[in-house]
């Protein structure tokens, strides 16, 4: 854009510096470069030299000057730099002059100002400071800054922002390396530096809205007379769940269906499944009680309400406290733990480290006079892609359908947790009319 002459010769250093000019920028001086402001008539001053010059510049205030020892008159012109408009301080090449400035720059003024022995780039917080930006010697340093304002960091240094928001950027040292600049759920915070890497923090959405998984849900009870407790339910199944919303025709569907069931604990009849199915103008449940071949009756029951949610509460990512790493089925885990749930619960999360898939859920329960029990859903080769032969094989649980080739199953058992039990994850359709819980008295609702 504008030619730069050679390189700086001189930076004359002051202890007192006043008006425009900052504590942390020398007086440096360059050769062959003019600064002027456009269309504005500065008026000269005479002084001996360049140094004179410049200490005039920043004794009055001012932003810019330029010295022109082959002008007997008003051979040093003192320039105040508007920041905005056709205004804003610009450079030209003229042999013979030496110049300087006090380091304020405008990034996206479209003039490049900062020509100044090395510092040659502008810090101007993505144009929103309007043009109180700084130049700066990027050897040296580099900038910080998001679309509020800009500073300067020392090489060594990192950049601790957040963009979009109206939170002042900060400097990292190697000290103290991590940025936070967001709370446990993601919101964005003040940013601060850290020792320590931030916890993670459990996935917003811990289930998509389509998965397939094998899933284990076992108790354990105790009591004083049996302190390590002993396993009183065992229950295996593959759970198949689908959402899905049309936006032509502005309807959602839900279905869901459990294939494979096992009674591991006590093995009983076997059936093939039961299948749930949901739109916004109600569903049914199907539940074949035959024994192989899709031979046999077929139950069905209408279902009402809105569309069942599989969820958390909303505050769930604020509560959960991260443990660690553990290796859960056959998954690499974060864990993390809520204490205090309820009144005598608490809850221990997995997800895993690189889908963030479930991998547990554990629940601890105290039911007075030493009485304990601890459930656990435990997941398995969890995907978020549905098999489409797994797909075909639940709809066709259906009781209007015709089921080709259906293969059987252990016993279905429907109640495995007690009513008082703060997850209810066994995904059972309810029979007739589904009524959601309050977020109080269940944590996961299919």
């Amino acid at each position: 854009m504008y030619f730069l002459g050679r390189a700086s010769i001189a930076s004359i250093v002051s202890s007192s510096l006043v008006g425009a000019w900052t504590q942390d920028v020398l007086c440096e001086i360059v050769e062959d470069i003019a600064f002027l402001v456009p269309g504005v008539n500065n008026s000269g001053i005479n002084v001996s030299s360049a140094k004179e010059c410049c200490n005039a510049c920043r004794k009055s205030g001012l932003d810019a000057w330029t010295f022109d020892p082959r002008k007997e008159h008003h051979n040093c012109v003192l320039m105040q730099n508007t920041l905005l408009g056709d205004r804003t301080l610009r450079t030209e090449h003229k042999a013979g002059v030496f110049s300087g400035f006090n380091g304020m720059c405008n990034a996206h003024s479209g003039m490049q100002v900062c020509v100044v022995g090395n510092r040659s780039v502008c810090c101007d917080g993505a144009g929103a400071t309007i043009g109180l930006g700084r130049c700066y010697d990027p050897t040296k340093g580099s900038c910080c800054q998001n679309d509020l304002e800009g500073i300067l960091c020392p090489a060594t240094a990192s950049c601790c922002t957040y963009h979009g928001e109206c939170f002042q950027p900060v400097c990292c040292s190697t000290t103290m390396p991590f940025c936070v600049n967001t709370t446990k759920t993601g919101a964005p915070s003040s940013p601060q530096c850290s020792g320590k890497a931030p916890d993670p923090v459990p996935p917003s959405e811990p289930f998509p809205l389509k998965f397939h998984t094998w899933m284990v849900t076992s108790v354990v009870s105790g009591g004083p007379s049996e302190p390590s407790g002993h396993l009183t339910y065992n229950f295996g199944q593959l759970v198949t769940y689908s959402f899905n919303y049309d936006e032509k025709k502005a309807v959602q569907e839900q279905w869901s269906c459990r294939t494979h069931q096992q009674n591991l604990l006590h093995p009983t009849t076997e059936v093939p499944g039961d299948f749930c199915h949901y739109t916004t103008k109600g569903g049914n449940y199907s539940h074949r009680m035959n024994t192989t071949g899709g031979r046999g009756k077929c139950i069905e029951s209408v279902l009402q309400g809105e569309l069942p949610g599989l969820f958390f509460p909303s505050d769930f990512q604020e509560h959960f406290v991260f443990v660690g790493v553990d290796h859960v089925n056959q998954k690499m885990c974060n864990h993390w733990t809520w204490k205090g749930v309820a009144p005598g619960v608490d809850v221990d999360f997995w997800s895993s480290t690189d889908e963030q898939f479930p991998c547990e859920i554990s629940q601890h329960r105290r039911l007075g006079n030493g009485i304990w029990d601890i459930t656990t859903w435990a997941f398995d080769g969890f995907s978020k892609i549905i098999p489409p032969a797994k797909a075909i094989e639940c709809k066709e649980l259906a009781c209007d359908s015709q089921p080709s080739n259906l293969r059987s199953s252990v016993s279905h058992v429907s109640g495995a947790m007690s009513p008082n039990s703060l997850f209810y994850l066994d995904l059972t359709c309810p029979s007739h009319t589904f009524k959601r819980p309050a977020s109080s008295d269940s944590l996961i609702v299919v």
